[in-house]
Formats: C-alpha cells, sequence, structure tokens
C-alpha cells in the first residue's frame, strides 16, 4: 500500500495551488511555489496517494471556486507569530462576499495603528483563499494580493456573484 501524501499541487485558472497537511490539519495552501515545494501533482483521476484533508480541501476548494460553497470546514493549522495568528483569526471572521480595510482589522484586533502590520500578516498568509485575505483591501491600493495578478479581483467577482443567503 502507498503512503498518503501530506502535499499536492492543484491548478487552478489562476495557476496552481501548493497544499500541505499536518495529517490532521491544512497548514498551507499557497499560489504558485511549486519549485520551492514538491514534485507531486495532483490528478483528477486517482487522488488516492492523498490523505483526507487535503482530498477534503480540494473538494472544498473546487466548490468555493465554483461559487457553491461560502465556508470551509477543513481543519487549520497555520504556522505565524501571535500576531499574525490574531490577524488571521479576524481575517476568517470576514462574511463571504464582504471585505474589509487593513485599518478595520487592526482596529478589531484592538491595535489601530497597526494597519501595515496587518498587510504584513496578510501577505505571509500561509493557508490563501481559506484564510480570505483577498477580502482585505487597502484604502488606496485594493488590488493589492500575493497571489497571482487578477486573483484577488476574481476570487471578489466570485463571492459578490455567489453570495449566500
Amino acid at each position: 500500500m502507498r503512503p498518503r501524501n501530506l502535499e499536492c499541487i492543484i491548478q487552478t485558472e489562476w495557476g496552481p495551488l501548493y497544499l500541505a497537511s499536518s495529517g490532521e490539519f491544512l497548514t498551507k495552501c499557497q499560489w504558485g511555489r511549486i519549485g520551492e515545494h514538491t514534485n507531486w501533482n495532483y490528478s483528477t483521476e486517482d487522488n488516492s496517494h492523498l490523505n483526507d484533508v487535503l482530498k477534503q480541501t480540494i473538494i472544498e476548494l473546487n466548490q468555493y471556486f465554483q461559487g457553491i460553497r461560502d465556508e470551509f470546514t477543513i481543519p487549520l493549522s497555520p504556522k505565524g507569530t501571535a500576531f499574525q495568528i490574531q490577524v488571521w483569526q479576524a481575517i476568517m471572521k470576514i462574511p463571504y462576499g464582504e471585505t474589509r480595510t487593513y485599518k478595520e482589522i487592526a482596529e478589531e484586533i484592538g491595535n489601530p495603528q497597526a494597519y501595515r502590520a496587518v498587510g504584513t500578516a496578510c501577505g505571509n498568509n500561509p493557508i490563501a483563499i481559506i484564510i480570505p485575505c483577498h477580502r482585505v483591501v487597502g484604502k488606496s491600493s485594493p488590488e493589492a494580493y500575493s497571489g497571482p495578478a487578477n486573483c484577488k479581483n476574481s476570487l471578489l467577482a466570485i463571492e459578490e456573484s455567489k453570495k449566500f443567503h
């Protein structure tokens, strides 16, 4: 029996997403860093080599991209500083189809002057999409996003057109 892999790469219309799991939790969902990671590729015909967390992540991401899922149920374990984790937890509270500014997130975490640090925490988000940093926008540069060009706007457009009520 082949061991279950804890990492894979899936293709999206914006480019590859690298997924990694600790076995019980999703630890990474990052854009376009294939050369730094793995040679394993997800095949739509056979995902038997993946663990259950990765299989569920792929299902839920595909549903999200199709506009038929508005929240994720995957157990997460992002690695970061206490501040970053606090920011990511606040970001996960932003409702589907809505946005917040970096300043609003800084205020929510009780540190209103830390809006630039919030931006940095967004840029260091290890679990893109599922920790929805694309929902955080800048006052003067709403396009800022650590993912592929046009991806942030596309993700926001999916959410805007498919708001669940």
